[in-house]
């Protein structure tokens, strides 16, 4: 015959389904509100970034007598007037900041200026450790401060920095902030 269970077996049951079925519900949720403030977070930062390199440029072509000399300055003398305003002015985002920071550090290395692009990423740690030094910011300052010092010769050091910054996004990843931990951070590599 047809089997039945006892009402109260029954009711617990379907109020475990329920509240089962709520708890993941709430749990993506939660994972959608953190997905969207992260990128409101980024999409602003990258608007402070590019108004700011846009005022270097500006700023440029407003320092010269005639404006047809704004293009006899160096892409180096640009970013070094970038790094240097990047280092003495403070931005309305302390993401904004770091994520310039790195780029800028990211830049000296391709121009073979290491100790510029230390400067750049021990700035960008300094201020991501202000914001949260647990966050995907020190993640990514660590990355560069990492390369830096790989780029650098400083290879002991910068194994330290990989497995700093390896073993943050490990923590990052369990917490749920970020879905896994990328390939290139299990190599050691700067990129999030």
């Amino acid at each position: 015959g047809v089997q039945t269970c006892a009402l109260p077996i029954c009711t617990l049951s379907a109020v475990t389904a329920v509240s089962v079925g709520l708890g993941v519900s709430l749990w993506q949720y939660r994972l959608k509100s953190i997905e969207a403030e992260n990128a409101r977070a980024e999409a602003k930062a990258a608007q402070a970034v590019q108004q700011f390199m846009q005022s270097i440029f500006s700023a440029n072509s407003m320092d010269v007598e005639q404006p047809q000399d704004a293009g006899s300055t160096t892409a180096r003398e640009l970013l070094n007037h970038a790094a240097e305003s990047a280092s003495t002015q403070s931005m309305e985002s302390p993401h904004a900041r770091v994520k310039l920071l790195v780029m800028l550090g990211y830049l000296y290395m391709q121009v073979h200026e290491l100790s510029r692009a230390l400067k750049m990423a021990e700035l960008a740690l300094q201020t991501a450790a202000t914001i949260d030094p647990e966050g995907l910011d020190m993640a990514e300052s660590l990355g560069i401060y990492g390369v830096a010092l790989d780029y650098s010769y400083r290879t002991d050091e910068a194994e330290t920095v990989a497995r700093q910054r390896l073993a943050l996004l490990e923590r990052l990843a369990q917490a749920g902030k970020i879905e896994q931990v990328p390939i290139s951070a299990e190599m050691g590599m700067g990129d999030i």
